[in-house]
């Protein structure tokens, strides 16, 4: 009979509450300038630019270090020419027709998004304008449709025929040849990459719909380790990624620095705090918006806050008080997974709006919340010295293959989830 342990991950996520907006906010144009590193910078170190649209109040805004991309958005090298033109959705999800282009003007490729996740129909070119790919994607489906050289040659019509054509390496010091077979769209058979003097490189084999069955990396003619898909074809750009991530340049802006605010025209003011019996000297920023009917807003961004914590300790007062379904019954169900409880902890310590943010089963998600909301009072986060609500997350995992338990460990999501090749 297999054992069935609770895994607890002492893990708490503070998430800042907004009011909904009962009408579409008023927009402003600003341009956000970056630098080789992709990181916000001032504009006489900026080699790419985006144009893009906030809402004109900063009381609109939910984060002024990192506000959501909404609306459309333009990005151009640093001479002014278009680097791509795409939408966002009101949840900041990269959407709908999205083209990128060559430094040259040339069209790189286009496509579409759906919730950040290419889809359907996509186009590629080289800068010289001859085509190189058009592939077709529905979900984690992919189908070559059609591959030509940087020669303009075609390789793959309809989904068949031999590829092979130079492909660079690694260290982007040399070429290497890479050849294999499409069939019905999909790699499928032997694939092989050799260097300029004919030594295997790196080998793999697919089956008939394009899954890898197996693969080597040679060192120096030795076979190495097996290795998933290296030979992507076509890719993305892949500075989507880093422009999303709202880093910025600290020769330009001081950490958790209100960007927004600054590209909107607003006063801001450092406020240090000093060190205190529960918190190290720390500061944040005093914003105001003066706008031009005369009104004032005034708000304070990057309020250090103490977060709320469990009077004792909370790893052995969850294996003492969760009582889950027995072992054999998880066992017999198969039942694992990471269980989230979401809840507030209000001003005076005590529970509320207890939520099953991530389910495993019905049996555990009830006792979970059974469990979260029969807790003790917490001492509540602080702000500025004063109680304030925050919103919790409180993950416990069960494994049907776990036999101890294990210590408390963060559970994070793949920062490069909206990264695609091909």
């Amino acid at each position: 009979m297999k054992q069935t342990l609770l895994v607890v991950l002492l893990l708490f996520l503070t998430a800042q509450a907004f009011a909904q907006q009962d009408e579409e906010p008023e927009y402003k144009a600003v341009i956000l300038h970056y630098n080789a590193d992709w990181q916000i910078t001032s504009p006489e170190e900026a080699v790419a630019k985006r144009l893009t649209y906030f809402p004109a109040e900063v009381k609109e805004m939910q984060h002024l270090g990192a506000p959501l991309f909404q609306h459309v958005v333009t990005d151009y090298y640093a001479d002014n020419t278009v680097m791509a033109k795409g939408y966002y959705n009101a949840q900041g999800k990269k959407w709908g027709k999205w083209v990128f282009y060559h430094p040259n003007g040339q069209v790189d490729c286009e496509g579409s998004f759906s919730e950040d996740v290419p889809t359907g129909n996509w186009k590629f070119w080289s800068a010289s304008g001859t085509p190189l790919a058009d592939v077709t994607l529905n979900g984690e489906e992919i189908r070559v449709n059609n591959l030509w050289s940087e020669t303009g040659n075609q390789l793959v019509k309809d989904g068949q025929g031999e590829y092979k054509a130079p492909f660079a390496t690694a260290d982007g010091k040399g070429t290497s040849i890479l050849e294999g077979m499409f069939v019905d769209g999909h790699k499928t058979g032997w694939w092989r990459l050799t260097d300029a003097s004919g030594k295997m490189e790196l080998e793999q084999i697919y089956d008939s719909k394009g899954k890898i069955l197996s693969g080597t990396i040679y060192v120096n003619g030795v076979p190495t380790i097996n290795k998933d898909d290296l030979m992507h074809l076509v890719s993305l750009p892949d500075y989507l990624f880093y422009i999303e991530q709202w880093r910025t340049d600290p020769k330009y802006y001081a950490a958790k620095y209100p960007v927004a605010a600054d590209l909107l025209g607003c006063q801001i003011t450092k406020v240090d705090l000093p060190e205190s019996d529960v918190a190290p000297a720390d500061y944040y920023f005093q914003v105001v918006q003066r706008k031009s009917n005369g009104e004032v807003d005034t708000l304070q961004y990057g309020v250090p806050v103490i977060e709320a914590s469990f009077r004792g300790d909370l790893f052995e007062y969850t294996k003492k008080n969760f009582k889950g379904p027995s072992n054999t019954y998880m066992g017999r169900n198969n039942i694992e997974g990471l269980l989230m409880i979401s809840f507030t902890v209000m001003e005076d310590g005590q529970i509320k709006d207890a939520t099953v943010k991530k389910s495993v089963h019905p049996k555990v998600d009830e006792e979970g919340l059974r469990f979260v909301n029969s807790m003790p009072a917490w001492n509540p986060a602080t702000k500025l010295g004063k109680s304030v609500a925050s919103e919790m997350i409180f993950p416990i995992r069960f494994s049907v293959h776990t036999q101890h338990l294990q210590p408390p460990s963060p559970h994070m999501p793949d920062p490069f989830t909206n990264m695609h090749r091909w």
